[in-house]
């Protein structure tokens, strides 16, 4: 091969290689969009259900853990909006809950006061499997640095709440002998 011709053929690798990473940026950027509309409607769903316990909650523990909910969700969507701003990264601008959780929030509202805690916490357990399902796929799939690690540090809160919750079920299964 001529020297001209192996500079030729290193210039198209270098170029086709190039492009495959643009490719894959755009990917990730995608990705990472997706997942931060997804984390915003899950907090936003937090605080909002959480709100709800706490007007409807006649339970000191579960009103405690509503706060929790209201505090760290309200938290975790102004840092994802802060860190959106400063990595340039599009954040939602509706103030809506998802549909599903909208459709729990109508449900919980209609429901007797007895049945109330129950109900919230068995949600909030569902709730928080998925939420934290979604964020180590976020975390593992993050393109950007900065909100790897914001979804990681979110990811140990996720899981404290899971773990919150199902304490709460399982306190009140045992104090109510079943009735829970």
């Amino acid at each position: 091969m001529t020297r001209s011709l192996m500079l030729k053929t290193s210039l198209l690798w270098a170029l086709a290689a190039a492009g495959a990473l643009a490719v894959d940026d755009e990917n990730k950027g995608k990705r990472d969009a997706a997942f931060i509309e997804e984390a915003a409607g899950t907090s936003r769903a937090e605080v909002r259900l959480g709100q709800l316990a706490l007007a409807q909650s006649t339970e000191p523990s579960v009103r405690q853990l509503a706060q929790a909910m209201v505090d760290d969700h309200t938290k975790a969507n102004d840092e994802l909006k802060d860190l959106c701003d400063t990595r340039r990264l599009p954040f939602p601008v509706t103030e809506a809950i998802p549909p599903a959780a909208q459709k729990k929030y109508e449900d919980l509202l209609a429901l007797p006061a007895a049945k109330f805690d129950k109900v919230y916490l068995s949600g909030l357990v569902e709730s928080h499997k998925k939420a934290i399902k979604r964020f180590e796929r976020g975390f593992k799939d993050a393109g950007d640095a900065d909100l790897k690690k914001w979804t990681g540090k979110n990811l140990g809160v996720l899981k404290g709440h899971l773990e919150h919750a199902q304490a709460l079920e399982k306190a009140f299964r045992e104090e109510r002998s079943g009735s829970f």
